[in-house]
């Protein structure tokens, strides 16, 4: 079994009336002065950080609803991030604590999403694509096009609202594209209008070989425990002898399972008491605690083969995360992309398999 992790984010932007007045100017650009690597390091770690937390919040969120959960923070947070390098005032201060974005956000995604993309790891792929799809003829401010671009490796494209669905037609397939044809329709019907602004589309693509692989004739069907303490069978794979990091804990096993080149690995959570016990205890710093106790062991390891999808709707999971004045026309503000047009937050959706 090779593991595969497909997701896409879409935060859709739109305007009731463009010709409301303009709220304060937005601030001058960043300067581009070179910045030295202790704080680059600093700001990566700080995003890995708060991405860590936003998954475990999205995951609470998410697995509310009865059945498997399948979350991808990172398109997420980097969705967040570039809509919150248009936000001022409190659409800011909500998306900032949502998100956990740290002060260094923007410059922590520039060097991590460089890293993920470096060349030269063998029997890993990874696959990050971001892109504002904006009304044509309406400007977007340099400031922001900038942090989306340079930070996020976000292009901006001009696209026609006035036709939605041929809009709508047009990011999917765009998505389709990024996603190796597993997230065909990210923007159900409707989902665009006329008044729609400006779309911002992410999508993330895993593709790895473990570093020491599984045997496909040691695949066999064996028992596994739901949440409800009863088991059925799945098929399961299966290594005698495998090379892992591996940690006992009060409340959880942790199996760390690496991909060929040791630059990427999969934690397995094995938890000792009720499913939901660990479920509500998981944050980022228990999470940094637990893997800093991993020790290296040969391990017996049996880990059932699956496939899982879901679509989410963003929008409601971010309402429940405190998000509310980007959704409200006439409070949202999100001046640092136009500053003549009050755009708000009408729609996000979310995608994994």
């Amino acid at each position: 079994m090779r593991p595969v992790l497909l997701a896409a984010v879409m935060l859709a932007l739109s305007c009731k009336n463009d010709k409301a007045p303009p709220p304060p100017p937005p601030p001058p650009p960043t300067s581009a002065t070179p910045v030295e690597r202790p704080k680059i390091e600093a700001a990566e770690q700080a995003v890995v950080l708060a991405n860590a937390q936003l998954g475990f919040e999205l995951y609470r969120s998410v697995s509310a609803t009865p059945g498997n959960v399948v979350v991808a923070p990172w398109s997420i947070s980097s969705a967040l991030g570039m809509t919150l390098a248009g936000a001022r005032g409190e659409t800011a201060a909500e998306l900032q604590k949502a998100a956990h974005f740290p002060a260094d956000g923007h410059l922590g995604f520039q060097w991590l999403n460089r890293a993920l993309l470096a060349p030269g790891r063998p029997g890993v792929r990874v696959g990050l694509a971001n892109r504002l799809f904006v009304k044509q003829g309406m400007p977007v401010l340099p400031p922001f096009a900038a942090i989306a671009l340079e930070d996020y490796g976000a292009p901006l494209e001009g696209l026609d609202f006035a036709k939605p669905e041929e809009a709508r037609t047009h990011v999917n397939q765009w998505v389709d594209a990024q996603t190796q044809h597993r997230v065909t329709e990210l923007l159900p019907a409707g989902a665009l209008t006329a008044d729609s602004r400006l779309v911002l589309a992410t999508a993330v693509a895993l593709k790895g070989s473990w570093r020491t692989a599984f045997d496909p004739a040691r695949t066999t069907p064996r028992p596994f425990t739901l949440a409800d303490g009863t088991s059925v069978p799945v098929p399961t794979m299966r290594h005698g002898k495998l090379r892992g990091r591996w940690a006992s804990l009060d409340d959880v096993e942790l199996l760390e399972l690496p991909f060929r080149g040791d630059s990427l690995v999969l934690d397995v959570m094995l938890p000792k008491g009720p499913l939901a016990a660990l479920e509500a205890s998981l944050d980022s710093t228990r999470y940094a605690a637990w893997v800093g106790r991993l020790v290296l062991k040969d391990l017996d390891v049996s880990l059932p083969r699956f496939r899982v999808s879901q679509a989410v709707d963003l929008a409601s999971v971010l309402r429940g995360l405190s998000v509310q004045t980007a959704f409200v026309p006439g409070k949202a503000d999100f001046s640092l992309v136009n500053a003549d047009v009050p755009l708000v937050l009408s729609g996000a959706r979310h995608q994994a398999s």
